[in-house]
């Protein structure tokens, strides 16, 4: 078992990657047009109504995240933990291929920002009342992603 010290310190750097280890998180605005809420907002919007287009790559990770939720056996805490892993192993690889650039890769952050934490919880959480709950924040996180992102 992982020490929670090491656990926390390995969630700070891999949400430091998700921030700032975008080697395109430049800013994308031209001259003086000032930055749309979206951009700098930390709460997770629609854009014009409308969801957020998101990549092939980035859209067959959720893809894969969600088939591994349909088909893990949750009823322990093992099998809530290996879900929490698996989840874990294709945010790591959704981050590595992201390419995806401006207001929309940006509204991806901010989902990550919650999901990541939602996730390593899962993956690591001994507690059967505290595994249960990161399931159901991961399984509600999933659907979140569908309703913002296409």
């Amino acid at each position: 078992m992982v020490p929670v010290i090491c656990r926390s310190a390995l969630l700070a750097l891999l949400l430091s990657v998700v921030v700032f280890g975008c080697d395109h998180l430049q800013d994308h605005r031209h001259g003086d047009e000032p930055p749309t809420d979206s951009e700098h907002s930390s709460e997770l919007t629609l854009h014009d109504g409308q969801k957020w287009p998101l990549d092939d790559h980035t859209r067959a990770k959720f893809a894969e995240m969600n088939q591994a939720s349909e088909r893990a056996d949750v009823s322990s805490v093992a099998g809530m933990n290996a879900l929490g892993v698996e989840i874990r192993k294709q945010v790591d690889a959704l981050i590595v291929g992201c390419r995806m650039e401006g207001p929309a890769h940006e509204q991806l952050h901010v989902f990550l920002m919650e999901f990541i934490p939602a996730a390593e919880a899962l993956a690591t959480e001994s507690d059967p009342v505290q595994a249960a709950q990161a399931l159901e924040q991961v399984q509600h996180l999933l659907l979140e992603e569908k309703r913002y992102f296409e």
